[in-house]
């Protein structure tokens, strides 16, 4: 019995990545055994909880013992490791920062839009792969595929807002006459905060919505079409 229990504590080791034994066994699969110190924090970092048995927000790396035990098995430089694994952490933030900046750029469009509250919708991630019917009931709208296709247009143009570029010669009509849209909406908004006359007020309401409505559709045909390829580009390509 004694040689089972035994047996039974070095395997349950062997698989336990917070023992050195297991941590090796595991990245081996992965990067093999000799992992450059990129390869090494990556691994870490993806799967902190399973090896430290800490959640990483709640946690200290550079004070980790076990993490210092591993860069030492390695015989790594302390320093160039946590310059990996910033290197890595940093990576992981912008990818959230980008994710969570899109999302509330589509949120703030709709909710404008459709004159919802922006808390409906925070339970939708924007990411192209919401449910549409969900959705739909959320933004009090009347039709799906009316709502898919704002749904769409709005990620894309939360997307070009974060710095999404196109080629020289090539123009997106929404750029075109996006300038003209804000200070229209702009004049209309400053207007109806004038007006003391409330039938006035629920027309200028109408009326922004109508031009919302417009720049939406614009928008589409960016969406649809792409880039309108213009004089300057079939003169370069010749």
């Amino acid at each position: 019995m004694k040689h089972v229990k035994l047996y039974e504590e070095f395997i349950s080791e062997a698989n336990n990545m917070r023992t050195l034994r297991g941590f090796l066994k595991e990245l081996n699969k992965e990067y093999g055994s000799t992992p450059s110190e990129q390869a090494l924090a990556d691994f870490i970092y993806n799967n902190y909880e399973a090896i430290t048995g800490e959640k990483l927000k709640d946690s200290d790396p550079e004070s980790n013992d076990h993490i210092a035990d591993i860069v030492s098995h390695f015989k790594m430089d302390g320093e160039d490791f946590m310059i990996a694994w910033h290197d890595r952490a940093n990576e992981s933030l912008n990818i959230v920062n980008e994710a969570s900046t899109v999302k509330d750029e589509v949120i703030s469009r709709l909710s404008d839009f459709f004159r919802v509250s922006p808390n409906a919708l925070k339970k939708f991630n924007f990411d192209g792969k919401d449910n549409i019917k969900e959705l739909t009931k959320a933004l009090n709208s009347t039709s799906d595929q009316g709502t898919e296709m704002y749904y769409k247009v709005a990620i894309d143009l939360a997307k070009k807002d974060l710095g999404e570029s196109v080629s020289e010669g090539q123009e997106l009509i929404f750029d075109i006459v996006e300038p003209e849209f804000n200070d229209l909406k702009g004049k209309l908004d400053n207007l109806n905060k004038k007006t003391v006359d409330l039938k006035w007020r629920k027309a200028l309401d109408q009326i922004q919505r109508e031009v919302e409505k417009l720049e939406f559709f614009i928008s589409k045909y960016d969406r649809q079409l792409g880039a309108i390829e213009t004089n300057e580009s079939v003169n370069e390509a010749r």
